[in-house]
């Protein structure tokens, strides 16, 4: 029986090649790019904000969460370093679809498995040899500098970038943001599909609130909050939608019931 795929490789390729694509062609803008001539994500130690800038955009590009992973993107080449499990499942499910044929150009792989044996040391030095490879004097290396990073994976990284007097880290956040602003046919159907479950459940929490009113027993809020959990934990039953899949749901947040304010 043949292993079960964890990555999409046209996803993957799609969207890998889009970033480059578009970072290329607006390299030097000053509030996107930056004149950057690599890119990094760094992702350590997951923590609790789902929104944690390397977090959601190494899951835009893999469609898939990599704890302790560092991508490198340079204007031929991915980088990858991860561990053994996970890089031998990205380059069975993608290896393939690297090469001459990507859109904008030829995209090379290279996925490198974690030796923490010397503190990563080796790793670190074979990521900054190939992100120098297309820069001149001072390498600009494009990241999200604004984000706090967890563990001691990413600090080592960082501790290794700073210490390289021909580094220099720019902020790339507004230029991912403009890549993945654009949506593609997938994306706008998982879009679609959230407004329609919202709207679900919307109608449920009104009417919820209606029937409440009219018999005068009022639910509490944690009540009501703890209903629409419920209902969130298994929507396509619940709600009744069609043509989608359990496991492509999954609620932002808890729900928060308020009441009150208003002067």
């Amino acid at each position: 029986m043949a292993e079960e795929s964890i990555f999409n490789p046209e996803t993957v390729i799609q969207r890998v090649a889009k970033v480059r694509n578009q970072w290329l062609a607006n390299k030097s803008h000053p509030k996107s790019w930056k004149d950057a001539d690599a890119l990094v994500i760094v992702q350590g130690k997951f923590g609790e904000d789902v929104y944690h800038k390397p977090r959601i955009y190494q899951q835009y590009l893999l469609n898939y969460e990599l704890s302790l992973t560092i991508m490198l993107l340079t204007k031929d080449h991915l980088t990858i370093l991860t561990s053994a499990k996970k890089a031998a499942a990205f380059e069975k499910d993608c290896g393939a679809v690297f090469g001459d044929s990507v859109t904008g150009g030829s995209l090379g792989l290279t996925v490198l498995v974690k030796d923490k044996s010397d503190g990563y040391a080796a790793n670190f030095a074979a990521l900054m040899s190939a992100a120098k490879k297309d820069a001149t004097a001072t390498l600009k290396l494009g990241t999200f500098t604004k984000v706090q990073q967890e563990g001691n994976f990413a600090a080592g990284w960082e501790e290794f970038v700073a210490k390289d007097a021909a580094v220099t880290v720019v902020d790339v956040t507004s230029g991912f943001a403009e890549v993945s602003a654009v949506k593609d046919d997938s994306e706008i159907l998982n879009s679609k599909n959230a407004a329609r479950l919202s709207g679900k459940v919307m109608n449920i929490v009104k009417q919820e609130i209606i029937k409440a009113i009219d018999e005068g027993t009022p639910p509490t809020h944690q009540t009501l909050s703890e209903k629409i959990d419920g209902i969130l934990s298994n929507p396509i039953k619940q709600l009744k939608l069609s043509n989608v899949e359990e496991e492509d749901f999954e609620s932002c947040y808890s729900p928060t019931i308020q009441s009150g304010g208003g002067d």
